[in-house]
């Protein structure tokens, strides 16, 4: 139970440097592909340029963007802590997407946690459990590697601020209310169609930077409108 009030230590190194150097690789990818000006999106050139194209020849270019540039998906699935006497959880998430480009996409997701913690005195096998409830918002870049094919793998890395509650009788002396900043990466599989798509996915999650020991795993299953 130490675990549970580290959460206001400052961040381990090696984890930090990680998800800063996710975090920069990413950031570099989003500059870059706004430079090149990437395939699939509306372009600002010569105005003359632009009226001498027909109109269908501008429905095309639209037809042929296989995804749209805002939408809205839901994700919920099973939640595992690996702190000891955590009991497998579940978790919800509203997200909102915004697509960079055919192959990167931006998540802006508020999401909410709960899982069981039984609190295990020395020398007893069982003991009282309480409840952990979390709520993070998160900024994550996913890059899609097939945008344009109806099952498309992709891999997602992001960090944001995770807002925690313990309660419970044993609770008493514990940092109750608490927020860390954190990170999470992890990957999927998308199965898209023309007006939405459902996809698993597989996150490992970091809520609290300094406390490495401090992890979880989410897996389940995600619907988002537009592809």
């Amino acid at each position: 139970m130490r675990k549970l009030a580290r959460f206001n230590e400052l961040p381990g190194k090696r984890t930090y440097n990680l998800f800063l150097l996710v975090a920069f690789f990413y950031i570099g990818s989003i500059t870059s592909s706004f430079a090149q000006g990437q395939s699939g999106f509306e372009t600002i050139g010569n105005p003359e340029e632009a009226t001498e194209k027909p109109e269908e020849s501008r429905e095309e270019e639209k037809e042929d963007y296989p995804v749209r540039r805002w939408s809205l998906g839901l994700s919920g699935g099973l939640y595992q802590s690996n702190q000891k006497g955590a009991s497998t959880g579940f978790s919800l998430s509203l997200a909102v997407r915004y697509r960079i480009n055919p192959n990167l996409a931006n998540d802006l997701a508020l999401g909410y946690t709960q899982y069981g913690l039984e609190v295990l005195p020395p020398g007893q096998v069982n003991g009282p459990v309480l409840t952990v409830r979390q709520i993070p918002i998160t900024d994550s870049v996913i890059f899609f590697f097939q945008p344009d094919s109806n099952i498309v793998p992709y891999l997602i890395a992001g960090t944001g601020l995770w807002f925690t509650t313990i309660s419970g009788e044993e609770s008493e002396g514990l940092d109750r209310n608490r927020v860390s900043w954190g990170g999470q990466i992890g990957g999927g599989i998308k199965i898209a169609t023309a007006t939405f798509g459902l996809n698993f996915r597989l996150i490992y999650l970091m809520p609290d930077f300094g406390d490495s020991e401090n992890s979880a795993i989410q897996y389940g299953l995600a619907i988002g409108v537009g592809r």
